[in-house]
């Protein structure tokens, strides 16, 4: 079941719009763990790899936290390879340590409307900033979103 945010927690409407490789690595921008876009980006590309998930990449992509929920990451490629992934995130409202990143079914061209679904039975990756990590940004959850009270608070649940 689809989880729906509540009106404050809505996102901003502007949907998703398809866009060739280059437009969306542009959206993407500066490719380091402390953009959320790009960890999302890398978690997706880890996890969806045609050989497999690229296991070390991944573990230092996620939080320390959700690391035993993952198991070997083996999963990731039935549970979202046949996705496609957002590059416009947004930031959950009232809290800047927590970012959402839309992972997609395909839609052909047309531009979906984002109001607070799930769009296409996608998914949602879930991101924390973490302080005590440098700043960089970890990806907690994949599927529904982990709202910012159910985020761990920096090496505790």
């Amino acid at each position: 079941m689809t989880q729906i945010l509540p009106p404050e927690d809505q996102p901003s409407g502007l949907g998703m719009i398809p866009a060739n490789a280059d437009d969306a690595m542009a959206d993407v921008g500066n490719i380091s763990m402390r953009n959320p876009a790009a960890v999302a980006m890398a978690f997706f590309i880890a996890g969806t790899s045609g050989e497999g998930p690229d296991v070390e990449a991944l573990r230092r992509l996620v939080t320390p936290e959700s690391l035993p929920a993952w198991d070997d990451f083996s999963s990731l490629p039935e549970w979202i390879g046949h996705l496609s992934i957002g590059t416009r995130g947004q930031r959950a409202v009232g809290n800047n340590d927590v970012h959402y990143v839309g992972l997609f079914a395909d839609m052909g061209d047309q531009p979906a409307q984002a109001n607070g679904d799930v769009l296409g039975q996608g998914k949602i990756i879930s991101l924390q900033r973490r302080p005590d990590l440098g700043g960089e940004w970890r990806v907690h959850g994949v599927g529904e979103y982990v709202l910012p009270e159910d985020m761990p608070i920096f090496g505790r649940l």
